[in-house]
């Protein structure tokens, strides 16, 4: 009996090939697929990957996702339903509602671009006064290395005019403590953009020093202490020179 292969058509193999492709091709839609074409950004505002994002990291994904779409105001304003420190203190489970999907809100595009820095340091108050230390620590890169560096300025930060003596010290507080420690990443050399300038290229232009705003450095120290947590090092901060006692400004400092 003859086994001699036969080779195919040459016709036939730009077919063969042809079907590899769909089959890879096809492959790609399957529903257990992390890289379906569907889902691959194709737009400036990555709105599928936003999507994405808001499904599988918040409660409540259309609603979140759909108010990022609503246009007016294009910038987010700041909730005028703040809470006293010490009620975020007894309730810090009230930040799950408050900041549903935030870790995959600062990846997405549109809220990059409609989100306040107001807004950003009333949510390090808020974690500062439930010492959710780790969101301290992410809330500070996310301001630090914002892509609208101009924008989010820490000099220019807006005085809030709070109607509340403690929360008002505090988030003054919280915008000195931003200050210094921006400072602390520049004189290391590590940029907004997230470059680094080695320590040779900073003697021929040394990084200029950060002044936290005028109304900011002008709120008085409370009458009355307020006391976070009695554990926590009292050496001289911003924080405890307003009489503010508990509060861990420590993983603002973070690489």
């Amino acid at each position: 009996m003859d086994h001699t292969v036969i080779p195919a058509p040459i016709h036939i193999i730009p077919c063969v090939e042809m079907f590899t492709r769909l089959r890879n091709l096809v492959k790609r839609f399957s529903v257990f697929g992390w890289s379906a074409i569907w889902w691959q950004p194709v737009t400036p505002l990555s709105l599928r990957l936003s999507l994405r994002r808001l499904l599988y990291g918040s409660s409540h994904p259309l609603r979140i996702f759909f108010s990022l779409l609503q246009p007016f105001p294009w910038h987010f304003k700041l909730s005028p339903h703040q809470l006293r420190p010490l009620e975020l203190k007894r309730d810090p489970r009230i930040l799950l509602e408050r900041h549903d999907g935030i870790f995959q809100l600062r990846c997405i595009p549109l809220f990059e671009m409609r989100d306040t820095p107001l807004r950003s340091v009333y949510r390090l108050y808020e974690y500062m006064c439930t010492a959710r230390h780790s969101q301290v620590q992410y809330e500070t890169e996310y301001f630090y290395f914002h892509s609208d560096p101009a924008r989010w300025s820490v000099e220019t930060i807006p005085d809030p005019k709070d109607e509340d003596e403690q929360r008002y010290a505090f988030v003054a507080c919280i915008v000195e403590a931003l200050v210094a420690a921006f400072n602390w990443r520049l004189s290391i050399g590590l940029q907004r953009d997230r470059s680094r300038l080695s320590f040779a290229e900073m003697e021929v232009n040394p990084p200029r020093t950060l002044v936290a705003p005028q109304w900011a450095t002008s709120i008085p120290p409370l009458h009355e202490p307020l006391e976070l947590d009695d554990t926590v090092d009292r050496r001289m901060t911003p924080f405890v020179a307003r009489n503010i006692y508990g509060a861990n400004n420590a993983h603002m400092y973070s690489i």
